[in-house]
């Protein structure tokens, strides 16, 4: 349940020649989207963050309460 407990956000259309950020919680990706009639092709910046509607809070559960139980405890 921990290890879904984040995931990827859209954050901003990057700049034309913007090249984003990449790590462990960034990533850069080249989208398709339509516009009108047309389909064209955008840079977007996502941020892996936690999800506010992840299993773990649907459920009530806190992460420590998930964590005891982990151990056992």
């Amino acid at each position: 349940m921990l290890d879904t407990m984040k995931d990827w956000f859209f954050d901003h259309v990057l700049a034309d020649g913007e090249i984003g950020i990449t790590d462990d919680t960034h990533k850069a990706v080249i989208e398709e989207v339509e516009l009108g009639d047309d389909r064209v092709q955008r840079n977007v910046q996502y941020i892996l963050k936690e999800n506010p509607d992840c299993k773990l809070r649907r459920l009530g559960f806190t992460i420590p309460e998930v964590k005891k139980l982990m151990a056992g405890e």
